[in-house]
């Protein structure tokens, strides 16, 4: 009898062993799978999808736009591509345009100072900025009528500049005017400041620097 019980002793010790030692290896798999996450990041991809799944059209804004296979840059320095749009069918048009690509910030009443990609898309006579804000969220109008931006941008001598930006119903862009391209082929830099008319706490922040600009235009 004695020794039947020590038997069953002996099974539930190792039971409880066993136990032991599975919720260890769990704990070490949990812990394992819970590596931090740095506190901003954003895509490494969405950056060239901001402008690969760009859409525009010389006469409508149904054409999609794909990198040119003959991608110019001035100088390694330089921020600036030149690019040409496609039509429906994906053919590359003779209308070409320069891209310009970096990081910003925005605000509104959800985040502070939070990562932004911008896209800046330069002809000879107008301008288009695209927004995604943290780096995957392209800033688009839903609505059936435009929207409006007021637009503070400031050149290098130090003197601010007040512009209106539209972004069109359906668009994915702020559109602008040739004063704009004027401010940029004629500073070396140019701040913006960009806060959204129906909604004054949406807020957007970033730098360009012009460098090679006035060279690539004079390429379209």
């Amino acid at each position: 009898m004695k020794n039947e019980d020590s038997q069953k002793s002996t099974a539930l010790f190792a039971a409880v062993l066993a136990s032991i030692s599975l919720c260890s290896c769990a704990a070490q798999v949990t812990e394992t799978s819970e590596q931090p996450t740095p506190e901003s990041t954003i895509d490494d991809s969405a950056e060239e999808s901001l402008v690969s799944e760009d859409s525009y059209s010389v006469e409508s804004s149904e054409i999609p736009v794909e990198e040119s296979s003959e991608q110019e840059s001035t100088d390694s320095e330089s921020h600036w591509i030149l690019k040409h749009y496609v039509d429906e069918f994906g053919d590359e048009t003779n209308v070409a345009y320069i891209n310009y690509v970096d990081f910003g910030t925005f605000s509104n009443s959800a985040t502070t100072n939070s990562d932004l990609i911008f896209s800046l898309l330069v002809e000879s006579d107008s301008a288009d900025i695209k927004l995604l804000e943290y780096g995957s969220m392209l800033v688009k109008n839903s609505y059936s009528r435009s929207k409006s931006y007021d637009v503070t941008i400031k050149t290098d001598d130090g003197i601010k500049h007040q512009l209106t930006g539209t972004m069109y119903s359906s668009s994915d862009r702020i559109s602008f005017d040739s004063m704009l391209v004027f401010y940029l082929k004629n500073s070396k830099t140019v701040d913006f400041y960009i806060v959204e008319s129906d909604s004054p706490t949406t807020t957007y922040r970033f730098s360009v620097d012009t460098t090679g600009l006035s060279e690539m235009l004079e390429k379209i």
